[in-house]
């Protein structure tokens, strides 16, 4: 339980410092996630591997 509290604290001081770019939120699935709400400041990309 203490993992999952220290992981709570971090995800909110992490969002909290850029209230203005970012809200939290959750889902139907019960998963948090951050959407952004400031336009990006580029729009470079970089691949990923999923699986």
């Amino acid at each position: 339980m203490a993992l999952l509290q220290c992981l709570q604290e971090h995800r909110g001081h992490a969002v909290e410092s850029r209230k203005d770019k970012a809200t939290r939120h959750w889902n139907d699935a019960g998963l948090y996630f951050v959407r952004l709400v400031a336009e990006p400041s580029g729009r470079e990309t970089q691949k990923i591997v999923v699986g």
